[in-house]
Parts: C-alpha cells; sequence; structure tokens
C-alpha cells in the first residue's frame, strides 16, 4: 500500500497533474454513409459493414486496435439520403506509463446504434450536400475497469461512464463515375474522433471506405493518429419502413 501510494504521489509531482483516459470508442471513426447507387421510390438497401481501426492512444507509446461490425439499412434519393445503423464492436487499448498495477493490454467491447442523414442539390452527376450523425453506445469490458479503478484511486482523472454518446455534422460531396460506380467524400466533425474525414468508392453491391487521421504536426514531420478501413456488402434490399 505504500508503494501505491508513493507511486501515485510521484506521478502527480513529475506529470503535473493526472492523466485523462476516455471510452476508446470517441477515439474511432464515425461512420461510413451507405449510398444506394440505384435510387428507388420505395425500397431500402441492407448492408454488412465490416470495419477495422488502429491507432495511437491517449499518451505515448500507447496504442489500440478496433474491430466493429454493422448491419446498416439506407435509403437513397436524388436529393437526400437516410441511413440507419445497428453495431457491435471490440478490442483492446495498451496502457503505458501509469505504473505497474495499470499498465497493459485491456480488452474492450460495446453495443450501440446511430442514424444519420443528409440534403443535397444534384448538378448533373455531382451532389453537393451536407448531414449529421446521431447515436449512443455502451462500453464495457477491461479497459472501462481500469478506467473505473484507475479514477477511484486517484490515479488517473479518467471517464468512468460507459454511456458513449456520438454527434457528428458533415459536408458531403459525389460524384456518379457510371450506372454502378459513385466517388464519395465526407468531412466529419465532432465526436467520436473529433475529425473524421473519410472517402469512399460505392459499388452497386458493396462499398469500400477509408478514414486517415493526422496526427498533430510535430516539427516538419506528419504521423498517422488513426487509421479506418471499411467494407460494406450489400444484402438486399426490403420496403418494411416508412
Amino acid at each position: 500500500m505504500k508503494k501505491f501510494l508513493v507511486f501515485s504521489t510521484l506521478a502527480i509531482i513529475f506529470n503535473g497533474c493526472l492523466r485523462s483516459y476516455y471510452p476508446v470508442a470517441y477515439q474511432s471513426s464515425a461512420p461510413a454513409t451507405a449510398i444506394q447507387v440505384k435510387n428507388s421510390a420505395h425500397n431500402y438497401s441492407n448492408y454488412i459493414n465490416a470495419n477495422a481501426t488502429i491507432g495511437k492512444g491517449e499518451y505515448d507509446q500507447e496504442k489500440f486496435n478496433l474491430i466493429k461490425l454493422s448491419y446498416v439499412v439506407a435509403k437513397t434519393g436524388d436529393h437526400y439520403n437516410f441511413n440507419l445503423e445497428g453495431f457491435g464492436q471490440g478490442g483492446t487499448y495498451n496502457v503505458v506509463g501509469v505504473g505497474e498495477l495499470y499498465d497493459g493490454n485491456k480488452s474492450f467491447y460495446g453495443l450501440g446504434g446511430d442514424v444519420s442523414a443528409f440534403l443535397n442539390f444534384k448538378i448533373n452527376n455531382l451532389k453537393l450536400g451536407a448531414g449529421g450523425i446521431i447515436g449512443i453506445g455502451v462500453e464495457q469490458g477491461e479497459y472501462y475497469d481500469f478506467r473505473k479503478s484507475a479514477t477511484k484511486d486517484e490515479v488517473i482523472d479518467g471517464q468512468d461512464n460507459y454511456v458513449v454518446g456520438m454527434a457528428n455534422v458533415f459536408p458531403f460531396i459525389s460524384y456518379q463515375f457510371s450506372e454502378s460506380t459513385i466517388l464519395s467524400t465526407q468531412l466529419n466533425v465532432g465526436l467520436p474522433n473529433g475529425f473524421s474525414p473519410i472517402i469512399q468508392l460505392n459499388n452497386e453491391h458493396f462499398t469500400l471506405w477509408l478514414n486517415w487521421t493526422p496526427q498533430k504536426l510535430t516539427t516538419d514531420i506528419v504521423t498517422t493518429q488513426r487509421i479506418t478501413i471499411g467494407l460494406m456488402i450489400g444484402i438486399g434490399g426490403s420496403d418494411i419502413m416508412f
């Protein structure tokens, strides 16, 4: 116990203040938008969306990885798009430099859902618009237990909440190269991730998408803060929604 108190005191003295840790979901990418390449007046399209994120953690030498699997229902018109998503995710966060009792890989897992929509105007094959995403999720596991116990012991100033709120706004641009191919981008700003620029290639049956977030500039070097690669597969349509 004395060793623990000494460590805590030294950590505060040399660090100046306690470290802060947040749910890993806040460091992931905002979701890509599923887009129907062929619009239908009544039909909704269903997708399976799988993506993987690797990135730097809150502090030096820390890192995390995250795998997310979701089910997406989408409806696209000439001047609007609507997505409804339910997801599950999990991964590990490697804590470094907090102390012997707390360092190491911490697993986490969570469930959640979100809804997104945007409005746009169309010029031939070009669409320009803006929209937003709102959602909620829960995150549990060893990383949550670490944040909760280390905050209670006053070793870190952690966020011990397991409910995660999500809200993003974004401009949207897309161009339809052919009847089966659309290239699009959206610049998400908000939570998660603060800034999540996404570029995606939409095909009639699948979508490939990429989010790359650079770290803050250090001298003349730009390094990667986090990168997400995703694949959406179309699994048919339905007309069960409004």
